[in-house]
């Protein structure tokens, strides 16, 4: 066979390799995590049930999803889940948060929300879990302590965490031991995270529900944010129809209290904000038409178009190709050179 051909059957050897691969590549972020929680109702009759916090938890997984967030890194637990270990107690919320976190990369998002009641005992901020006991509430609560542990633990360079509950004593029957009315800042509590945090009211405050929106305030405004009026909004970066974490802390506090103070029941609610050692703004939803729906939306510029594993194989054929073409060259070289030698000896 000659040179030519050769060189030609490894070629398409190597390209038909490479397409193969590319074939099953999609474009998904399989690592990027999103962690929605919303309780409404708990097993104690001491607590007052809120109405709206599943439904805020879905609204924001619906709005992800239509933004481009891939829905097979989200968690949604509510009080009516379709699977019963994703209801929001304490052991659950735990388990989800705790395993999650420790399986993500510096290249993912993470995303979490809490929606429902919160308070702090004892200089603990804790959110109530639906099986919360107000007699108890250090031990079945779920403490913010744990969270930030978790954070800080966690490999995501990407995170961004909302809550829209309260930071004022718990309302409902009887007093809690220790209650200090969750009143200490967000700084005390996640300082030193790469996390932008948005609480839904400052301390003492209450996040409020709006009940002719059925939705809560915090919600509503990063929902409206997240399906692109914040994109709007903004003069910073218009018009490239994606959503990130600047365009959306610009957005929301002042939202919230145009909400709050709008509303049926006119509230007094304003939205507290901070990045701390945030790396920088991260891509969190692309905006939709009415026309067509989003593409992935990746974290920094363009879309991760390929997971790790693919990569790792489109580089092994890539340096097997390459050895493949030297290899053949190596060896076609001697046969010629032996060639001409035999044939200047019988000329000779």
């Amino acid at each position: 066979m000659s040179l030519g051909k050769r060189l030609w059957g490894r070629s398409c050897g190597v390209l038909l390799g490479g397409l193969l691969a590319f074939s099953g590549v999609r474009p998904v972020q399989c690592e990027d995590t999103a962690i929605l929680i919303g309780v409404d109702l708990t097993d104690s009759t001491a607590v007052r049930d809120l109405q709206y916090a599943g439904a805020d938890a879905k609204l924001l997984q619906t709005t992800l999803v239509r933004g481009g967030f891939p829905e097979s890194g989200i968690v949604c637990m509510t009080d009516q889940p379709k699977d019963g270990s994703l209801t929001p107690r304490l052991e659950h919320v735990r388990r989800e948060l705790q395993a999650r976190l420790a399986a993500m990369s510096e290249s993912d998002r993470l995303i979490i929300f809490f929606g429902g009641h919160a308070t702090a005992v004892d200089q603990e901020w804790v959110f109530v879990p639906a099986d919360f006991d107000r007699e108890s509430p250090v031990a079945t609560g779920f403490r913010f302590s744990e969270l930030r542990e978790w954070l800080q633990g966690c490999r995501a360079k990407h995170q961004l965490l909302l809550l829209d509950c309260c930071r004022s004593p718990l309302e409902g029957e009887g007093e809690i031991a220790g209650a200090n009315g969750a009143d200490q800042p967000l700084f005390d509590v996640f300082a030193g995270l790469p996390t932008t945090v948005i609480a839904g009211c400052r301390p003492g405050q209450k996040c409020y529900e709006a009940l002719d929106r059925q939705h809560g305030y915090l919600t509503l405004a990063v929902a409206e944010a997240l399906q692109g009026r914040a994109n709007r909004a903004t003069e910073k970066d218009p018009g490239d129809d994606v959503v990130d974490t600047v365009e959306l802390v610009s957005y929301v506090p002042h939202r919230v209290r145009e909400l709050a103070l709008s509303g049926a029941e006119p509230r007094e609610q304003e939205a507290a904000v901070d990045d701390f050692d945030a790396p920088g703004s991260f891509a969190l939803t692309r905006v939709v038409t009415d026309s067509g729906s989003a593409d992935v939306v990746a974290t920094d510029a363009g879309f991760r178009l390929l997971t790790t594993p693919v990569k790792l194989l489109l580089l092994a054929s890539a340096i097997f190709g390459l050895w493949w073409l030297v290899r053949g060259f190596r060896r076609r070289i001697p046969v010629v050179r032996q060639t001409s030698g035999r044939e200047r000896g019988k000329v000779g």
